[in-house]
This record gives C-alpha cells, sequence and structure tokens, in this order.
C-alpha cells in the first residue's frame, strides 16, 4: 500500500509540474503565489465537478487555494487553470520560514477554496469535501500532504450566456439567452455587440450577425451588476460560377474555368456519359461522352462547399458539341521523281489548307521519291474542324549504273552495248547504231553514250552517261635496211620506235638478232607494238646478213706421183671474195698466187719432206676465210675424198649429201658412227640421210666418208657433223576460269623457238604479248561473251619453218546483278508482292531489317508478310542479295522501301472495329475476339513459320457490335512462331504468336 501511495504521489507531482510548464501562468487578478520548497498536493478530478451555483467552471477558468497572511488577508498559497477535459490539482505552497513574511500556509492551516470565472471576471468562494481514500486531508494544510477532493461547490451572483448556436452561416439568426443566478431574481438586462449596433434589454433575444460578434449582456440585481459574453462565429456562404456557356466541336474536350468564394471542395456533375479529368478542381478538362455526342449538348455543374453551418452553392453552364464538317480529298496522280511541281486541288469545301508531311503548303514539287502524307484541314464557320488524309505516290527513277568510261582502239570491232543496269533500255550516241557501237580510225576522240531505261513497273525514266574513247592505233617506225656479216655476234635489234615493242622473224629470239641462225641473206623482221591502251600497231624492215669470203682449196687430199712435180690446183674454187691468195707450207712457188686456180712447183725440199701444205685464203669486208690441202708425194695413187662442210637440217627433213667427193677410189662406204638414222644407199657419194630418233634427241650425229684405193694405198675417211634442230612446241596451258573484272595471268610453255607469241580471237589485249607469263585483259565482246580463245604461237628456229600453236580456252563469268524492285507503300495488314530480277548469281536470298516472313527466300517473287515490328516502324528494308558464282566473290545486294500507311481518314467515333488475339504466348488454346465489324463473314489463316498454311476457315459469321470470340485448339501444333491472318471484308489483320506447350 506505501509502494502504491508513494507510486500515486510522483505521478501526481509530475503531473502537476508539466501542467504548471506547459499552461502559461494567467493567474486571475491577485492570484499571484510564491513557490516554496513545502508543499501539499490536492488532486482535482473531473467527477468533482467543480461549479458554480451549479453551472460547471469552463475550460480556462480558475481554482486557487488561499492562507491568511501577515495582515490577516486572503493570499494566493496555490492555484490550477481548470481544463475541463482532464484531471488536475493544485500544489498549496507552505509557509518558507527563512524569509521574513508569510508566503505560504502554515502546518496545519486551514486551506480557503476560491474559483475565477473568467466570462464574468470575478472570484466565488467554494465549499469543498474530500476523498477520503488519499493519507491526508483537503481542508487543512499538511507539509507533504496528499489529498483530493470529491467535490467542489462555489456560489454567488453569476451570469450564464448561451446561444443557440455559436457557428452560424451568414445570415443565420441566432436565440441569445442570459441566465444570471444567485441573486434576487429582480434581473434588468443590457445587451451589447463587438462590433457595435446590437442592443437589447430582454433575456433572451434573437440576432442575425453578418460577421462573427462577440455578444455581451450586463445583469443589474439591485446595487450589484455583472457582465459576461458570448463569441458566435459567422462563416460566410460558399459561391459557385461554373462560367458562361460553351461550344465545342466534336471530338474536343471542354477546358471548364469555374470560379467560386468562401468555398473548400468542389465537384463538377454532368447530365451526360462524359468524364471530367478531375471533377473536383474548378479548372478541369471535360471529355464528352458517346450520349454526349448523340445528343449534342450536356449540362455541367458546379457545386461548391463551404463552412460546415453553410449550404453548398450551385451552377450550371450548357456545353454544345458542333459536328465536324464532312471534308473530302480527291485521290492524286502518280509521279515520277523529278516531275514538275503541281499545285494541291481536290478538297471539298474549298477554302482549307493542304498540309505535305505536315508543312503547310499550296503546291507539291515531286523531287524526291516517297509516300508522302497529305492532309487537307476544313475550318467551319463554328470554328470546328475536319481533315481528309490522301497520299502522293512519287515513284523512284530506275537507278541506272553506266560503266566508267573506258577505252577502246580505232580498229577494234564492233562493241555491243549492254553493259549499263538494269538491262533492257536503249544507248544512243554518235557512232551507236542498234546498241552496237562502231570504232573507226577516221573517227577519233570521246565519244558521249547516254543510257536510257524505263523500269516495266513504274513506268519512270532515267538516264546515265558513258563515255567511250576512240584511240588511234601507236604510230609505229621501223629503221631502214640493216647490213650485217655472217660472222657478227648476236646482237639486240633496236631502232623501231616507240620503244617497248617486240621484234620477230627469222633468226630473232627475245628481241636479238643472230646473223647464223638467219644464215646468209635478206630477212624481214616485223616490230610489233601494243600502246597502254592496248591497241597494237605494227611495221617492218629487212637485215642483210652478208657472207664471208668461200673459199674450197679443193681435195683435202693431193697425191703426186713422181716425177711429176707440177700441182695443178684446178679443183679449188672461191666466191664473195674481194682479194684472194694462195699460200705454202714449203718452198715451191706458184705461177700465180693471186688467182683461184694457179699451178704450184714442188722445191727438192717440198719432195724430200714427202708433203707440202697449200692453202688458199679469200678476203671481203667481213673478213677472211681460208681452206688448205694436204699434197702427198708418193708413188701410189691413194683414194682421195671430202665428206663435205658441216651442215644443219630440221629434224622433219632429210640431209641430201650433195658437197661429198671423191677419187681415185674403187669403193665408198658412208657411216653414221653409232647414230640410228640411215642412208638411202651407203656406197653412192651423194646418198640421202634420214635421222634418227636418237640422232634428232641428241641433236647431232657425225657421217664418216670412208673411199678404198685403186691400187695397194692407204685407204682414207673424212667425216662432216650433221645438226638437227628440233621443231618449235608451244602449250598454252590449261583452261581458265576468271570473274569479268580479273585479267587473266597466263602460265605458257614452248621449246626450240624463235619467239613465241599471245594471240586472241576476242577484243582483250595483252600485257607483254611475247612472253610466256603474258596478261591478258578482256575486253567488252569478251565479257559478253562470257568465253574467248587465247592462242600461243611458237616460231621455228632456221632451218625449220613454220610455226605451231596451242589454244586455252578462258571462260569469263560476270558478277551478278540485282535489282530488287521499286519502293512499294502499304496499307497495315497487307502483304507485299516482290518482283525482283537478277542474273548471273548462284543462289539469291532475300532478308529483312524487320520481323515480317517470305514466302519463300530463294526465289525472286515471294509474298512478305510484315509483322509487328514492321508495322510498330511503321515499314521495313528488303533486302535481295545475289551471291556470285565462282570465282566471283563480290555479292550483289539491292534494297527496296516497304513503307507501311497507318494514315486512315477520320472513322465514325461510334464503332471502333477491333481484334485482340489473346494470350500471347500461349499453351492451349488461342483466342480471337472480334467487336464493332459490320455483318459480314471473317477468313481466319494460321502459317507457321516457314510460311506454310498449318490452318484455314472462312465462313464464320460475325454481327455489328457483337463480342465474338473464336477459340482454335494448338495443342496438336508444333511449339514456335504462327502468323495468324484475319480478313474481314477488306480489313485484313496479322500478329505473330508464340506457342509453347
Amino acid at each position: 500500500m506505501k509502494n502504491c501511495f508513494v507510486k500515486f504521489t510522483f505521478i501526481l507531482f509530475s503531473f502537476l509540474l508539466l501542467q504548471k510548464a506547459l499552461l502559461p501562468q494567467g493567474l486571475p487578478p491577485g492570484w499571484d503565489y510564491i513557490p516554496t520548497p513545502t508543499t501539499h498536493i490536492i488532486s482535482i478530478p473531473l467527477t468533482s465537478e467543480p461549479n458554480i451555483n451549479g453551472y460547471q467552471l469552463k475550460a480556462g477558468d480558475w481554482i486557487g487555494v488561499f492562507y491568511v497572511n501577515d495582515s490577516g488577508n486572503l493570499s494566493c498559497g496555490g492555484a490550477v487553470e481548470w481544463t475541463a477535459t482532464q484531471n488536475t490539482g493544485i500544489i498549496a505552497f507552505g509557509n518558507d520560514s527563512f524569509t521574513p513574511v508569510k508566503d505560504g500556509f502554515s502546518n496545519n492551516e486551514l486551506i480557503n477554496y476560491k474559483v475565477y470565472s473568467w466570462n464574468v471576471q470575478r472570484s466565488y468562494d467554494a465549499i469543498v469535501t474530500c476523498n477520503n481514500s488519499l493519507p491526508s486531508t483537503c481542508l487543512n494544510f499538511i507539509a507533504n500532504g496528499l489529498s483530493g477532493l470529491e467535490t467542489l461547490n462555489s456560489s454567488g451572483f453569476y451570469l450564464v450566456i448561451e446561444a443557440s448556436s455559436e457557428d452560424v452561416c451568414q445570415g443565420e439568426s441566432v436565440q441569445l439567452n442570459a441566465i444570471p443566478s444567485g441573486g434576487s431574481g429582480n434581473y434588468s438586462y443590457s445587451w451589447t455587440s463587438e462590433p457595435e449596433g446590437f442592443t437589447s434589454n430582454i433575456p433572451n433575444p434573437s440576432v442575425t450577425p453578418q460577421v462573427t460578434t462577440i455578444f455581451s449582456c450586463e445583469v443589474t440585481n439591485g446595487s450589484s451588476n455583472i457582465t459576461a459574453s458570448i463569441t458566435v462565429n459567422v462563416d460566410l456562404p460558399p459561391t459557385a460560377n461554373a462560367g458562361n456557356d460553351l461550344s465545342v466541336c466534336y471530338g474536343q474536350n471542354a477546358q471548364l474555368s469555374g470560379s467560386s468564394t468562401n468555398a473548400q471542395t468542389f465537384l463538377w456533375t454532368t447530365s451526360g456519359d462524359g468524364a471530367f479529368s478531375n471533377n473536383s478542381l474548378l479548372n478541369t478538362i471535360y471529355s464528352p461522352g458517346t450520349n454526349d455526342l448523340e445528343n449534342g449538348s450536356a449540362e455541367l455543374c458546379l457545386t461548391t462547399t463551404g463552412s460546415l453551418f453553410c449550404p453548398a452553392a450551385n451552377d450550371c453552364l450548357t456545353l454544345t458539341i458542333n459536328p465536324l464538317p464532312n471534308v473530302t480529298l480527291a485521290p492524286f496522280p502518280t509521279f515520277c521523281a523529278g516531275d514538275p511541281p503541281i499545285t494541291l486541288t481536290g478538297g471539298l469545301p474549298v477554302g482549307g489548307v493542304y498540309f505535305v508531311n505536315g508543312t503547310p503548303t499550296v503546291t507539291f514539287n515531286p523531287s524526291n521519291p516517297g509516300t508522302f502524307n497529305v492532309v487537307y484541314s476544313y475550318t467551319d464557320s463554328n470554328g470546328c474542324s475536319n481533315s481528309a488524309n490522301g497520299q502522293i505516290l512519287v515513284k523512284p527513277l530506275p537507278v541506272l549504273t553506266c560503266p566508267t568510261e573506258f577505252v577502246t582502239c580505232c580498229n577494234s570491232n564492233p562493241i555491243p552495248l549492254n553493259i549499263a543496269t538494269p538491262p533492257g533500255g536503249t544507248y544512243s550516241g554518235q557512232g551507236v547504231e542498234n546498241n552496237v557501237f562502231y570504232p573507226d580510225c577516221a573517227n577519233i576522240g570521246v565519244f558521249p553514250i547516254t543510257y536510257t531505261y524505263t523500269s516495266p513497273t513504274t513506268g519512270c525514266q532515267n538516264t546515265c552517261s558513258f563515255s567511250i574513247i576512240v584511240t588511234p592505233l601507236p604510230v609505229v617506225t621501223c629503221p631502214d635496211e640493216i647490213e650485217v656479216c655472217y660472222n657478227t655476234a648476236p646482237f639486240i635489234l633496236t631502232g623501231a620506235t616507240p620503244l617497248g615493242g617486240v621484234y620477230w622473224g627469222t633468226g630473232v629470239s627475245n628481241n636479238i638478232f643472230n646473223p647464223q641462225v638467219a644464215g646468209i641473206g635478206t630477212h624481214l623482221i616485223n616490230y610489233i607494238f601494243t600502246d597502254e591502251n592496248g591497241c597494237v600497231n605494227s611495221c617492218s624492215f629487212d637485215v642483210l646478213v652478208k657472207p664471208l669470203p668461200a673459199v674450197n682449196a679443193g681435195f683435202p687430199q693431193v697425191f703426186i706421183l713422181l716425177p711429176n712435180n707440177i700441182v695443178y690446183l684446178n679443183d679449188a674454187s672461191a666466191s664473195n671474195f674481194d682479194n684472194i691468195l694462195w699460200t705454202t707450207s714449203g718452198s715451191g712457188i706458184f705461177n700465180d698466187s693471186t688467182i683461184v686456180n694457179p699451178e704450184y712447183y714442188l722445191s727438192e725440199e717440198d719432195i724430200l719432206s714427202g708433203t707440202v701444205t697449200l692453202a688458199l685464203s679469200g678476203y671481203n669486208e667481213c673478213g677472211m676465210s681460208s681452206d688448205s690441202i694436204l699434197v702427198i708425194i708418193n708413188e701410189c695413187q691413194p683414194a682421195v675424198i671430202d665428206a663435205g662442210s658441216d651442215t644443219v637440217i630440221c629434224e622433219n627433213q632429210t640431209l641430201v649429201i650433195n658437197d661429198a667427193a671423191a677419187q681415185f677410189y674403187e669403193t665408198l662406204i658412208w657411216s653414221n658412227n653409232g647414230g640410228d638414222g640411215y642412208f638411202d644407199d651407203v656406197g653412192i657419194i651423194n646418198p640421202v640421210y634420214t635421222p634418227g630418233p636418237t640422232d634428232i634427241e641428241l641433236g647431232s650425229v657425225v657421217l664418216v666418208l670412208t673411199a678404198f684405193p685403186l691400187e695397194p694405198c692407204d685407204t682414207v675417211s673424212d667425216q662432216k657433223i650433221l645438226n638437227i634442230q628440233k621443231l618449235p612446241s608451244a602449250i598454252a596451258g590449261t583452261d581458265i576460269i576468271i570473274c569479268q573484272s580479273e585479267a587473266a595471268n597466263l602460265s605458257g610453255s614452248a621449246e626450240n623457238y624463235s619467239f613465241i607469241l599471245w594471240s586472241t580471237d576476242g577484243d582483250g589485249f595483252f600485257e607483254s604479248p611475247s612472253s610466256l607469263s603474258a596478261t591478258y585483259n578482256p575486253g567488252i565482246t569478251d565479257i559478253t561473251n562470257g568465253q574467248v580463245v587465247l592462242s600461243l604461237t611458237a616460231y621455228a628456229i632456221n632451218p625449220c619453218a613454220g610455226n605451231v600453236s596451242d589454244d586455252l580456252s578462258l571462260t569469263i563469268v560476270k558478277n551478278p546483278s540485282v535489282n530488287a524492285g521499286e519502293d512499294v507503300t502499304i496499307a497495315k495488314g497487307q502483304d507485299v508482292q516482290m518482283n525482283a530480277a537478277a542474273s548471273n548469281y548462284f543462289f539469291i536470298l532475300w532478308s529483312t531489317s524487320g520481323d515480317g516472313i517470305f514466302s519463300n527466300y530463294n526465289i525472286l517473287d515471294p509474298v512478305y508478310t510484315p509483322g509487328v515490328l514492321d508495322i510498330q516502324n511503321t515499314g521495313a528494308t528488303l533486302t535481295l542479295s545475289a551471291h556470285p558464282n565462282d570465282p566471283c566473290l563480290n555479292i550483289a545486294e539491292d534494297d527496296i522501301v516497304v513503307t507501311i500507311d497507318t494514315v486512315t481518314t477520320i472513322k465514325n467515333l461510334y464503332h471502333k472495329p477491333k481484334i485482340k488475339i489473346f494470350p500471347n504466348p500461349f499453351s492451349d488454346l488461342l483466342k480471337i475476339e472480334v467487336r464493332g465489324f459490320d455483318k459480314t463473314a471473317m477468313e481466319i489463316m494460321i502459317f507457321d513459320q516457314n510460311g506454310h498454311s498449318v490452318f484455314s476457315q472462312n465462313d464464320i459469321e460475325i454481327y455489328f457490335e457483337e463480342h465474338f470470340i473464336k477459340s482454335i485448339d494448338f495443342r496438336q501444333f508444333k511449339n514456335g512462331l504462327y502468323l495468324i491472318k484475319i480478313r474481314i471484308g477488306d480489313f485484313t489483320f496479322t500478329e505473330k504468336v508464340s506457342f509453347i506447350r
């Protein structure tokens, strides 16, 4: 129990301190007190119901405790403000013994209770009863005491003012009532107001205040009077102003601008079925509903509310909805890019404004291709605007590709003109007939060529140009006749211009002339020159190979039988000489050493030696040549023979030995020293020798002539060397395949030739035509024909004659060309029928920048079905790629831009057709919702991702505004993407769905 008491004391004390801290002192007059260390806490619960004459204390009134001071008067020893809502208490302060005056209660001093009413500004003595459950009495001051009140009643002359309502709306009446008590009952009344203007002498007047007013009443009771007051709060009534009547156009919203005073809340309402953007704002937007549109008007009302004590205000306006004017726009013709500008017409009613791609204009210039959206906007007298939409299609000019400037020789063959793309157009210009250009050496220069092409799909025409440069043949000059000696060393031929050409002819190899190979005589040499344009010209000149002196002293061996001592040189011969001279190894003499057939007289020394050599020398400007014979002085006569000079034949020839000679023999025999050829008769002086394969392979054979004497003398032999020149051979190489933009690198082979030369049956040209590794650049005709024959010719070495050739076939594969077609504009839901062209390709492939699908990706004319992203992006770029045939590498590509037109004319706003496919993705049933179509039939088609039809159903009946749902069971299909195509009359709807089981 003690613990509970302590706890209660602490709580109450804390509460009183908190209240003292929170409430301003605001003490009644004369109620000041001094807090001291000694206290007595008195609790005042709500149940004590403090009152004056039975009227409860009002919040803000005070309760105080008083002690008797040193003067014998009462002084306040503690006070508390009455809240009327919570328990409270008073701290009564005891006398501080350390101060000189009494400033509080003495211990066990009687406690005097008072109340103070602020309304009448008077104090009243109070009588209390105590709560006996607390430790201390409430009637006497107990140091550190704790007590409580059970009741508190005060009395005296008191006045209570009441009003029928203390909060009213302006204009409402209030019944006032002055209730005095504690007097004699003979009361007089005097009412006043603040603001001034009201007086009354009755206790219960009625008032109608316009503003918040304090009403005061003075009540007189004999010589006593008392005054009290009451405040009547007057709230101003709200006002509402919806604004002036409005008119809007069909499809527009109405901007409302209401106004109000003294209002706290606002509410807009409508007689129709439209909607407010926010119906609790003065300035809001109203969107007419379907009924509003049909009725042409709606009433919009603004209701405002202010004070709880004032009625709401209301105001309405009429919203008129004007119909839109009927606007039409006639279709526009189709143009080609570059056509002249036009003045825009066709919009009705006249007087509107044309917009092309959003820009107002009165003319249209079809300078660029594309689809141009035209809007004709017309505003009527009501200020209502409507528009009609159309499109102007400006078809692109066909994209032409002309060749770059190229050069041809004036003696070239006629050139078919077929290298501009796309093919099928017409070429024109000087020198052109029926799309063929005819070079002419009489007309040299630059020839502008124009290619004109009309697109078969659009009818639009375009041109491109290029030039053909006809160049003259190079001017080639050759030197005059060249004279050389047979013994001149091989030399490089020069003197022809321009430099850089090729010499060929007998005795010429790699521009080197060999007199020994050519042989004595006049030889025609040709000079061929190819300029940088591949044009070829030639000239020729002679090379005269002059001989050395030709001398023959006779038989190599001459036998002189003693006693004869004269050698008759009648078998000697000479030609091509200017001078001639015989000499001897002995000491004999000639009767004339400067003639061809002198006589030689043997000396004794010659006879004693048994032999003497006689030499014949011939001289001319090319030099000297000599021959000798051995004179044998003998007593018997041996055979005398001469096999003849060394010689050369061609491998396909036989040797007629017509320069051999023999004397004083009984028999002769020819042999070939191990060769494999054969003589037609080995026993005659002039046989014919046919070389064998080994002879030809080795390139030479030694032919030996043996003579047997008539009398017993020595057998003698002589030989000659037969050189065998092989025939030329040529191998052009294997056939070659190149791409049209490439040159052919040749790799021929040849043997036993004086020179080689490449040639063509086409119109291209060779780089280094006399080289086995020449390069061939195909001409226009070669590329057009796709094939050309190249020949390698090897010319024989003397004495072989003629030449040999070998061919190879050069195949020229053309680069692919492709034309995807013209750009196209379609309506949403339509497919695109492709109509492309391509040539010289191995295969073709379609691709898209979007998500649509092709019915076939590898044909020229597939059908393209746009996907969802295509529609969202209002189009896609379709690309056709033509992949080349080997060995070409370049892939040809061309694009077509598909524009999906989402611009439509204004539809009936009452019925909007709608198709919805759901769910997506799905796992079993696919549902198709159709709403807002006229009575007609619906067709449903489903394609898999390869473009194959997997489902089709038509003649499905639907009705206007009917909410129609069609379900399709997909459980028999495979997982994957499917394209749903729905056709209702002229309306086509497509969407991709994903089926995942």
